[in-house]
């Protein structure tokens, strides 16, 4: 497939994809096939660029997963804005978020990736303050503290790697190099002076949000309408992650590379530490899941420091997965939060028990979720893990490997806790339970199962490293958590909400 190809089908992906925010007489019944046929295209778009050599495997596979989750987080807001009474301008935000992130991903040039992430930024500027517009305080405070520090970071970031790309690259000023495929560009890395270092990554650890650059995140994702905050943290986060690995591959930092390594490690451990004990700590959902996004980040950087220090195809896949486990799970929990909150009147978790009975459908997505958190066999949370350990182990231990381990460890033994305090939300019984005040279709049920399922079905990463055995070994694992969600949440079904409260 050539490239116009590609940006045809790209095109008319994106047309099907906001067709129906535009154009508000569509059905429930006729959205649902335009999200899936525009998912279908945009994805085949994705594909060509891949194959045509323009866009490298590790923006194609963010690419596709943006496409995948974003597409049911999509479907599901139709619902979740009209029960809750947003405005009409809220869906059709979502969707150019939704549209202008994976584009981000896709972006194949320095010039794609600055106009369209700063889009992205603005957009989700404007849905932070529509759930803020729309909630009792009325605060402005999150959106602030989102354009401030987050977007104004990023853009100081972006504009000097456009300034070093067309000055430095090269050793030539060439504005050429902004419509340069950033494979090409990698062919041709360059030095930079030292006092460019971190501006040149200030911007993409803020957007990550690890401490120290952390304090925004919490209030801004938790203020935000449940969708938007799905996106903001599974998807959008991320992207520091994308901005960090672009400027890896364009820059040769030289003797300062183990010392942006070392930073990672540093900021990677304070950062599962700080954000899991915050998480544990709180029991407004949104915010528990917001610091869990602060831990899981910080497992990322790890990963990514592992990745700058001894790369390797090993080290590429556990730092792919790990990011692709972050969107899987926090996309889905986060969905699935903005839910309870309806049934129940409620988002403090302390309270709220038996949504197995009250949302069955949707609980075997939500536990999905919780099983990558925990890590079990057959999710991506597991193979995630797995590959990080196994690109440690591979080769021997030394000094940076393990700290990095350890970091791991405090990882694993966070979202252990963290798991475990969500999932009392679907157990029969507790103290001060909560009695839902509002029925839940199955409609927006079925999202957050599609959503759950993604943890098992993006697994299929790995293939992209050839059919090997750990991806024969994580296929015949697939279907243990999906069984073992499905009968948790069949126990529960026909127990009256009273019973719960014992």
């Amino acid at each position: 497939m050539d490239l116009l190809t590609a940006i045809f089908f790209y095109i008319l992906g994106a047309v099907l994809f906001l067709l129906p925010s535009f154009k508000k007489s569509f059905s429930p019944a006729q959205v649902i096939p335009l999200k899936v046929f525009s998912a279908i295209f945009l994805t085949i778009s994705v594909y060509g660029l891949h194959a045509n050599g323009a866009l490298d495997a590790f923006g194609a596979v963010l690419a596709v997963s943006t496409i995948a989750s974003g597409s049911i987080i999509s479907i599901y807001a139709y619902d979740y804005f009209r029960i809750n009474n947003y405005s009409p301008t809220a869906s059709t935000l979502l969707d150019l978020l939704i549209l202008c992130l994976t584009t981000t991903y896709a972006s194949f040039n320095i010039l794609a990736l600055a106009t369209f992430w700063t889009i992205s930024e603005v957009l989700a500027y404007a849905l932070i303050k529509e759930g803020e517009e729309h909630s009792y305080e009325g605060s402005l405070t999150s959106s602030r503290g989102f354009i401030f520090t987050s977007t104004l970071t990023f853009e100081v970031t972006v504009f000097t790697m456009i300034i070093t790309s067309v000055l430095l690259v090269a050793g030539a000023m060439s504005f050429q190099n902004l419509l340069k495929s950033f494979t090409d560009l990698a062919t041709v890395k360059t030095m930079v002076p030292a006092y460019l270092i971190p501006l040149l990554i200030a911007g993409f650890v803020t957007k990550a949000a690890t401490v120290p650059l952390h304090f925004w995140l919490p209030s801004a994702h938790s203020a935000a309408p449940s969708p938007a905050s799905a996106l903001l943290s599974g998807v959008m986060t991320p992207l520091g992650f994308l901005g960090l690995y672009r400027v890896v591959s364009l820059v040769d930092f030289g003797e300062y590379e183990p010392i942006i390594a070392f930073y990672l490690i540093v900021s990677g451990i304070f950062s599962i530490i700080y954000g899991g004990l915050q998480a544990t700590q709180q029991r407004d959902g949104k915010k528990m899941l917001a610091y869990a996004t602060i831990s899981t980040n910080g497992f990322i950087s790890l990963v990514f420091a592992l990745y700058l220090l001894y790369p390797g195809e090993y080290v590429f896949l556990a730092l792919l997965t790990s990011i692709v486990m972050h969107t899987a799970y926090k996309t889905t929990l986060f969905a699935e939060m903005g839910l309870v909150e309806y049934a129940y009147g409620s988002r403090y978790i302390h309270g709220l028990h038996g949504v197995s009975t009250i949302m069955p459908v949707s609980s075997i997505g939500g536990l999905l979720a919780v099983f990558t958190m925990l890590g079990i066999p057959g999710t991506i949370g597991f193979t995630s893990k797995f590959l990080s350990i196994y690109a440690i182990l591979y080769q021997g231990l030394d000094l940076a490997k393990t700290i990095i381990l350890l970091g791991i460890a405090f990882y694993i033994a966070t979202t252990i806790s963290i798991s475990i305090n969500y999932f009392k939300i679907y157990l029969r019984k507790g103290k001060g339970v909560l009695q839902p005040v509002n029925n839940v279709d199955l409609k927006p049920q079925l999202a957050i199962l599609a959503l759950g399922t993604l943890n098992v079905l993006y697994n299929l990463t790995i293939l992209i490293s050839g059919f090997s055995t750990i991806a024969l070994v994580v296929s015949f694992t697939m279907m243990i958590p999906v069984l073992v969600a499905t009968l948790f949440s069949v126990a529960f079904r026909g127990v009256s909400p009273r019973e719960h409260a014992g």
